[in-house]
């Protein structure tokens, strides 16, 4: 059975409750890697995309809150470039995080 390719995501968000931006950012800890207070990098396949995105719609106000996903592609990916104080994560030299 062949393994379904996964896709490298940035996902921000704008969100003014502190209550639910806490709860966005929990739930996306579960799909990704924090790399800055908003910014979220998810390694996903087309499934695990769906299910994030009916998780993010059912924890944002649509009417107050603005979330953003950003598809790289694998060349762009590749090409991550990084200022300040982000380090690289484990594994992977192109994706970073900040500490």
């Amino acid at each position: 059975m062949p393994i379904p390719a996964k896709t490298l995501y940035l996902i921000a968000y704008d969100i003014p409750s502190q209550k639910r931006r806490t709860r966005l950012a929990n739930r996306l800890e579960d799909f990704g890697v924090r790399v800055q207070k908003s910014v979220f990098e998810c390694e996903l396949t087309a499934d695990l995309l769906r299910e994030l995105r009916r998780c993010i719609t059912s924890l944002i106000d649509d009417t107050e809150d603005n979330v953003r996903i950003y598809s790289l592609c694998g060349e762009c990916a590749g090409h991550v470039d990084s200022l300040g104080t982000a380090h690289f994560l484990e594994g992977d030299p192109d994706l970073v995080a900040v500490p």
